[in-house]
């Protein structure tokens, strides 16, 4: 199954500060919205803005006819350990030409980034391998690998969600491998009647766009990620942290 993913720099989804800006999925998300002919046909032309304020829960992404909530697909434990398994790295003097990395020193308590990375291909093993009738089982369990994916899929909102990886394979197999991962999970939205969604990014450097209504996935876009700005430019920024 490794085989199959290769995980995005965690950076790219931990929400830290690099040089004072904070890296923000939500923002590159937004953009492949906005670049997206089908997101922009359900809103005749509006672009998508970031909710800053959400007292009350509100969507992450909205116009004025069309909300939308935003989640990676994966699971803290991951993230938090990955975190934990990269070198420091020093951006200060990135204007010169240059950023400074110094590695941390192996203790007991850190994982490689290998062993950091299982846990994500444990994730999606479980994704795959839940039954529909247990999935929802999960919600009540902040200790399972699924937990958060449960929580995430049963607020009562239009989602969608993107999982932090690359699918090593062509846009033909999109829609296999999104009904082989996601369709359990996502069955936790049958009866729901908000829209769902899930954007893959696949080896041909597009991200698939994929809706889904009862078992059923279908890509209803694509959008070539030389598009998406802001994605691009944290890449550059993070994809050297990463054991390769």
């Amino acid at each position: 199954m490794n085989s199959l993913f290769t995980l995005l720099p965690t950076k790219m989804i931990s929400k830290h500060y690099i040089n004072g800006l904070k890296i923000d999925y939500e923002k590159y998300l937004i953009e492949l919205l906005n670049e997206s002919n089908y997101f922009m046909s359900l809103t005749n032309g509006e672009k998508f803005r970031k909710k800053i304020s959400q007292p009350n829960g509100e969507p992450d992404a909205i116009t004025d006819s069309y909300e939308i909530e935003l989640k990676l697909l994966n699971n803290s434990e991951f993230t938090d350990k990955k975190l934990k398994s990269l070198p420091n790295v020093d951006y200060s003097n990135i204007k010169n030409g240059f950023i400074c990395l110094d590695d941390k020193v192996a203790n007991e308590n850190n994982m490689t980034q290998a062993q950091a990375n299982s846990l994500f291909i444990r994730f999606l093993q479980s994704l795959a391998l839940t039954k529909k009738s247990e999935i929802s089982t999960f919600k009540n369990n902040k200790q399972h690998p699924l937990y958060s994916a449960v929580k995430g899929v049963k607020k009562e909102k239009n989602l969608l969600m993107f999982p932090p990886c690359v699918i090593n394979t062509n846009g033909n197999n999109m829609t296999r491998i999104a009904t082989t991962f996601f369709s359990s999970l996502f069955a936790l939205r049958d009866n729901m009647n908000k829209d769902t969604f899930v954007a893959l990014l696949c080896q041909d450097d597009y991200f698939y766009i994929l809706k889904y209504e009862h078992g059923t996935f279908t890509i209803i876009d694509k959008v070539h990620k030389m598009f998406v700005t802001s994605f691009n430019n944290i890449y550059r920024m993070t994809y050297f942290l990463e054991d390769k």
